[in-house]
């Protein structure tokens, strides 16, 4: 019994924690401009056109905002899915 206890409380943990990483390399990503100067340099050293540019600023925002959702996601499914669970048990 406890160990099972012990074994949903560690997945629970664990899945907080990887939502708050997302939302952190969100963050990340959003105040520092690591994907610009990365395409910048890869602009001088695979002399790519202004269309492959863009595609990957489009894939760097897709990435940005998807860590964005799916730590938020976590986040509020785990926290809704706990207080429920808290309050059918009172």
């Amino acid at each position: 019994m406890t160990s099972n206890r012990n074994n949903r409380n560690l997945k629970i943990v664990r899945l907080y924690i990887i939502s708050i990483v997302c939302i952190i390399c969100y963050f990340l990503m959003e105040n520092y401009n690591v994907i610009n100067v990365l395409v910048e340099k890869s602009v001088e050293f695979f002399h790519m056109e202004t269309t492959s540019r863009f595609s990957t600023l489009i894939f760097a925002g897709l990435l940005q905002y998807g860590l964005l959702t799916v730590g938020m996601c976590i986040f509020l499914m785990l926290s809704f899915i706990l207080v429920r669970e808290k309050i059918k048990s009172d």
